[in-house]
């Protein structure tokens, strides 16, 4: 019979509630070996990750839908899309850590710590920030839409298409933060199905709603795409709101009111700092896939089409892969919260990693059968599905590589190592950035499957590696086993 000691008792107590020893054990003999056996912590994953898979698909399952629909128009609309896609994506994953990250993770820490009064400030802030930001960035993207899109390639052949597809669909990005917001609140307490229901009924909506305005009676075209996916935006933020209301005991609404404590200046501070690291960190990673996209787009419309098809369905894949990395942020800090001798973390982040390696070589797999009819369903063009056909082929051989660098990523959110990880990201692109360019000059290889394979080679290797030193070398790794004696 195994007895506690002195020490063990001194212990906070572990989230799975196992005996500190065992936790201990597996920490020491597991953080640099994969973990392939069941273990106490898969439940808990997958009962996050299945249902947030619906929530994270919500956005390339937009663009998926507004792809194949905008690719029945013809190769003019479909090359008219791709800057517009390239520059809201860029402006939706900019700023989407900071109203999905750094609101779970204040969530997170405080519902760990029981604090209702302290999650309910959390997300009366982020929600607030969200909404000026979406509205100041809505109006300046809609005001300046013409010189951004020219930055972005867009001739005078498809700027028109291109302006009409763009500002329809900016005037919804208040709704989108908010959306994001209450998304990773609802995270910070643990709760994936809501974001999974409210996920469901955006892309019914946006279903419905893409075939019939841009083919029904109205038929408003390209146009007709992004109103569509706008107003399945609004409709989804909406619902979030609804719910947020519906639950107060949940979101601590009761609590902060009953407390009546406004938001601390602490509270605002961490969560200004969270937010600035990671918009560094984004607009590093952004700039990237930015200005790789910039540079197909000046090499003709086959290559401008094939790559929005080649991104639509990347991202799509992705995603599939993403729940993984929401189940290890959410649970990654609440080990770190629970267990500050970071055993239980210890223990946790090796079983991630291979049940990681496992989901996105599956992927990666059925993907590469699957692909030739996927491509013919989302393009009639034979041009683009081949020349999207061998591009794909390329990014799926090193699928598990990618999946590896956003698992990594979430396990350092949850340890707020921002400065690390954004630091990574520049030392990355700036080694890219010049590749790129001088790739896209030449005449031999200026095509999409050059650019992409500078995007995993050298930019997805450098990042990878400088996880595993930070993770598993560095002496200042936020993962390091720590002792009672420095607690």
């Amino acid at each position: 019979m195994n007895r506690k000691s002195p020490e063990d008792s001194l212990s906070p107590p572990s989230s799975l509630d196992l005996p500190q020893p065992l936790i201990d054990s597996r920490a020491e003999g597991q953080f640099w070996q994969l973990s392939w056996r069941k273990s106490p912590f898969d439940d808990e994953v997958w009962s996050l990750a299945v249902p947030a898979l619906g929530s994270l698909l919500v956005d390339p399952f937009l663009t998926l839908v507004d792809t194949a629909c905008v690719g029945r128009l013809g190769l003019r609309p479909l090359a008219a899309m791709g800057p517009c896609s390239a520059l809201t994506s860029f402006i939706f994953a900019t700023f989407q850590p900071m109203y999905t990250i750094s609101p779970a993770l204040l969530v997170t820490r405080a519902s760990a710590k029981k604090d209702l009064p302290g999650v309910a400030r959390a997300v009366r802030l982020s929600a607030s920030v969200a909404l000026g930001m979406g509205t100041i960035l809505a109006l300046l993207s809609f005001v300046f839409a013409r010189p951004l899109l020219s930055a972005m390639g867009a001739t005078e052949l498809i700027i028109g298409d291109a302006l009409a597809y763009f500002r329809a669909r900016i005037v919804a990005l208040p709704f989108m933060f908010l959306l994001l917001c209450l998304d990773g609140a609802h995270r910070g307490v643990q709760d994936t199905v809501t974001p999974f229901r409210i996920s469901m009924l955006i892309g019914i909506i946006n279903l419905v709603l893409d075939p019939l305005l841009m083919f029904g009676p109205l038929k408003m075209g390209l146009r007709g795409a992004a109103i569509a996916t706008s107003i399945a935006q609004i409709c989804g933020a909406i619902a979030y709101v609804v719910d947020v209301l519906r639950r107060p005991d949940t979101f601590g609404l009761h609590a902060a009111q009953t407390a009546q404590a406004p938001i601390k200046r602490s509270e605002v501070m961490a969560f200004m700092q969270s937010s600035w690291a990671l918009l560094v960190r984004q607009v590093s990673n952004l700039g990237v896939w930015t200005f790789m996209s910039s540079l197909i787009t000046r090499m003709g419309l086959i290559e401008i089409a094939s790559h929005q098809l080649v991104l639509s369905t990347f991202l799509f894949l992705t995603f599939l892969h993403e729940p993984l990395s929401v189940a290890g942020q959410i649970l990654c800090t609440k080990h770190l919260v629970e267990d500050t001798s970071h055993a239980t973390a210890r223990a946790f982040i090796p079983r991630l990693v291979a049940i990681s390696l496992a989901l996105s070589s599956a992927i990666a797999v059925v993907a590469q059968f699957a692909m030739p009819k996927w491509l013919q369903i989302m393009a009639t063009d034979a041009q683009v599905q081949l020349k999207a056909l061998s591009v794909m082929r390329m990014l799926l051989c090193v699928f598990p590589m990618f999946c590896l660098v956003w698992l990594y990523d979430s396990f350092s959110y949850a340890a707020s190592d921002f400065s690390f990880n954004a630091l990574s990201l520049l030392v990355a692109g700036a080694c890219t950035a010049p590749i790129a360019l001088m790739l896209a000059r030449s005449s031999q290889y200026a095509s999409a499957h050059a650019m992409w394979f500078v995007l995993f080679c050298p930019y997805f290797t450098i990042r990878l590696v400088a996880h595993v030193f930070r993770t598993y070398i560095s002496r200042s790794s936020p993962f390091r086993r720590r002792s009672q004696a420095n607690l």
